[in-house]
């Protein structure tokens, strides 16, 4: 037993061993080089390094932009049309999603253009193709990359890094968490990649449309926490004491929703204009009316006044002839004061954007 032992720890040993767990080391070392070399972590990092060097052709290799964008313009326009916070109408809409994929091929191009533009060049402009007009108001229809980004969560955001990679076969999906500064809130924003000879690429986003919703919630909360001392100065300066909804049938062509409500001004200052958001519901929930509703005049504290706002209803839009004929008593309305201008110039207004 003593001659194994020293056999074992004799120099010429120690030196196998030594070599041996070398090159153990430089194997698994090469390994995990060539496996990260492999991963949808390191292709990620090609696009970013292909972003600031303007390398275009390295990123067309990792990114699959025609199927990017068209799923990307897929969703954000799904989204608008189908929007539960916006009055809905089913003639509007199917004629919306008609127009949508009818000018759908341009948009894709054109955002496929600025895409390569800004990876080039480090701006979205571009220019126009020869057998396409110049002129914007001529035909081709105004779309823009940064206009979507503006529209949702667009402004300073920072990337905390990688959350999760989940694959599943020769599909991951790779959660990317990234910060708003404005939104004080960290979101995941979700890139399904798939793996080509060697290497992943980016197809689609994931989760855009819950991505936006979130989004959207963020800043609603936001901006109802910044509008509060507002609303409370608001509400100091009038009081609405009832709203109700009349409709008004003159006749088969002319029918209309009256929304008289009752407000007692209590502020000192003489209150020339008053904005005031109404926002009809039927029980399911459906916005049927969403408007902002003006009114001029001269105030001072303690007057009441009834103010006779109305909507024209038109008979071949849907969601006019719901709220027209939908029984009063399933009809919710809200009403919120959006602004008020006094006579010595100064106002009181909401804030409905985040800077």
């Amino acid at each position: 037993m003593d001659n194994i032992v020293k056999e074992a720890l004799s120099p010429n040993n120690k030196k196998k061993y030594f070599i041996f767990a070398l090159v153990t080391v430089i194997f698994i070392s090469c390994f995990g080089y060539w496996y990260w070399l492999r991963t949808p972590q390191y292709s990620l990092k090609i696009i970013k390094d292909a972003v600031e060097t303007h390398d275009l052709q390295k990123f067309e290799k990792h990114v699959d932009i025609e199927t990017l964008v068209s799923r990307v313009i897929d969703q954000v326009l799904d989204s608008k049309v189908n929007n539960k916070n916006e009055v809905q109408d089913e003639q509007t809409n199917a004629f919306a999603a008609g127009l949508i994929k009818m000018l759908k091929p341009q948009f894709v191009l054109m955002a496929k253009d600025q895409i390569r533009s800004y990876v080039e060049k480090g701006s979205t402009e571009t220019q126009p193709k020869n057998n396409q007009p110049k002129n914007k108001n001529e035909s081709t229809p105004n779309f823009s990359i940064n206009d979507i980004y503006k529209n949702n969560g667009g402004g300073s955001v920072d990337f905390k890094g990688i959350e999760y990679v989940n694959k599943d076969g020769k599909i991951a999906i790779v959660g990317l968490k990234l910060f708003y500064p404005k939104l004080n809130s960290d979101v995941i924003l979700e890139l399904k990649m798939r793996e080509m000879d060697g290497y992943w690429q980016i197809a689609e986003i994931n989760n855009l449309s819950a991505f936006m919703l979130k989004l959207e919630e963020l800043e609603k909360n936001k901006l109802a926490e910044l509008n509060k001392p507002i609303i409370n100065e608001m509400n100091a300066a009038i009081k609405i004491d009832s709203i109700q909804i009349v409709p008004v049938n003159n006749g088969p062509y002319s029918k209309a929703v009256r929304f008289p409500t009752n407000i007692t001004f209590l502020s000192p200052k003489d209150i020339k204009e008053i904005g005031m958001l109404i926002e009809v519901k039927n029980q399911e929930g459906k916005i049927l009316f969403k408007n902002i509703m003006r009114s001029a005049g001269s105030t001072y504290p303690g007057k009441v006044s009834t103010i006779n706002w109305g909507k024209e209803i038109n008979p071949f839009i849907k969601s006019d002839a719901d709220l027209f004929n939908t029984p009063v008593n399933k009809l919710t309305v809200q009403i919120q004061p959006q602004f008020l201008k006094f006579a010595d110039g100064s106002e009181l207004k909401l804030i409905d954007t985040l800077q």
